[in-house]
């Protein structure tokens, strides 16, 4: 069963590269490389051993992930496609900005609001202090 198991799992890894490489993906992994095989070992106890660890696996993917040019069809292909999208895109459409006449009646709205505001708790003001010296007066 572990032959099996060795064999499925080398299969898989062909199978990504051949993906990889098909799909125009920048990096391509080799098969031979095993990436991490010290992480399967005990961990060390220590912090900097654990680190160092770390930077070894970085090192290992440095190696196994290299650069690859993608191919020229692929490329001439996905800039086809891009620009097609883009032109199947819904134009925006302009927002025209309030006409000068309208601009100056909402203004002259918001104004108007104001001041009845301001009138409004003046008048507030006004009736309340009535009241409190007409009831002044008639305790006297």
């Amino acid at each position: 069963m572990p032959s099996r198991y060795r064999e499925t799992r080398q299969r898989r890894r062909e199978e990504d590269i051949v993906n990889t490489r098909e799909s125009g993906n920048r990096f391509a992994i080799r098969p031979h490389r095993q990436i991490g095989r010290d992480l399967r070992q005990p961990a060390r106890s220590s912090p900097a051993a654990m680190a160092q660890q770390l930077l070894d696996l970085a090192e290992q993917l440095r190696q196994v992930l290299v650069p690859v040019e993608a191919d020229a069809n692929y490329r001439r292909r996905l800039k086809g496609e891009l620009i097609l999208a883009a032109q199947q895109r819904p134009q925006r459409t302009e927002v025209k900005p309030l006409s000068r006449r309208r601009r100056v009646l909402l203004i002259c709205a918001a104004a108007l609001g104001s001041v009845a505001s301001v009138v409004g708790v003046i008048i507030a003001f006004v009736v309340r202090n009535r009241h409190g010296r007409a009831s002044h007066i008639a305790a006297s």
